[in-house]
This record gives C-alpha cells, structure tokens and sequence, in this order.
C-alpha cells in the first residue's frame, strides 16, 4: 500500500489533507530541510460521519498549514486549498492552483504512508501527463500505531483504502494493479473480522 519515490531538489509539496496530523509534522521536517519556494495543503471538510472524521470543525487544510507554519514560520510561501474533497481533488487542485505546475521542476505530494499507492494510482489514471514524486513517511506499522489515538479504527481505514485499491479501478478512479496473495488472504481476515467499517458498500464483480 505503499510507495517510496526518492527526492532530490523539490521546488514544491503538496501535502494531501486528512486525520492524521503526523503528516504536516513530516512534511514540516523536508520543508525545513528542503526549503521549496511552494508549499500547498491540500483538503476542506471531506469526512464528517466515518472514521476518518477530524473533529476540528475546520478545514484539513487550515489546520495543516497551521502546524506547518509553526514549525518552519520562515520557510516557503503555503497556500491552501479548501475545497478538495478527496485524492483526485488533492491533485486536480494543484493543478489548477499552479497552472500546470509550469513553474516547478520537481513537484513532491506527501501524504499518510499507507495512501501513497492509491495516491500513485490515481495520478497514473486520471492525471497521465503529471510527472510527480510521491512519498510518506517511512514509519512501521507499530510505531505509526503509537500516534493514534484509536489503533482499532486505524486498522479499519488502512482496510478501507486496501478495499479502495482493489474495486477503484472498476469505477475507472485508479489504475489496476495485482493483488499479492498473502495480502488479499489478509484483506479477507481482517473483513470477516469486522475491520470492515471503512470498506465500500458496494459489490463488484
């Protein structure tokens, strides 16, 4: 579920919104240490009665830039996105913000480790001619539990998103890609377990 591109001289993040406030925190750390004369955080009020709920009563994207800004006040120019609703807004909007991003060279969108996949499979789909890198942070699984309040819907959502990677293609929102077995017979587990909160409602064939 998770993809790792390297980085070289990013001139510009875009830093994909969600609940998890360890992603602004990472990001802050390769701005600091990157210095890219843009920053975007990307995300409005997409959840607000699923286990992705932030109860912050305010835009991802305000609170990111937020967090941001306090940890590298002196750094790049941070702009928002408000309206983004999911990952093919988180793209399509900076996108639009940047017209084309033809100012950038080397565009870096950051988001939570386990979404970088999806993230990458959406812009191979939907966003061909977008020549981006992608990254998360490389945290294990245990010690990413340890920034969570609530493990039980962590696991959850991370099914929820492995669900999505399996049946978006069908909807014609991401690229296909094989399932490892071991990780289907998983996925099947932790379903029948009643990790299955954040999976689609939907059947596809």
């Amino acid at each position: 579920m998770s993809v790792q591109d390297s980085i070289d001289k990013p001139d510009c993040f875009v830093i994909c919104g969600s609940n998890d406030l360890y992603v602004p925190l990472y990001a802050a750390s390769l701005i600091s240490y990157y210095n890219p004369s843009l920053v975007i955080c990307s995300g409005g009020v997409a959840h607000t009665a699923d286990g992705l709920h932030t109860n912050w009563n305010e835009p991802e994207s305000t609170v990111f830039t937020r967090l941001i800004k306090a940890a590298c006040p002196r750094n790049a120019v941070v702009l928002e996105d408000k309206d983004a609703l999911n990952t093919s807004d988180n793209i399509r909007n900076a996108i639009k913000i940047t017209d084309g991003f033809r100012l950038f060279r080397d565009v870096c969108f950051i988001h939570k480790p386990f979404m970088t996949r999806r993230l990458r499979l959406t812009v191979e789909k939907q966003f061909p001619a977008l020549s981006c890198r992608i990254i998360g942070s490389t945290i294990s699984f245990d010690d990413y539990a340890k920034t969570v309040r609530d493990v039980d819907n962590l696991i959850n959502i991370i099914v929820g998103d492995m669900d999505r990677i399996m049946k978006y293609p069908s909807l014609g929102y991401t690229e296909r890609i094989d399932i490892n077995s071991d990780v289907a017979v998983a996925f099947e587990y932790l379903v029948n377990n009643g990790y299955n909160r954040h999976t689609l409602t939907i059947s596809i064939p």
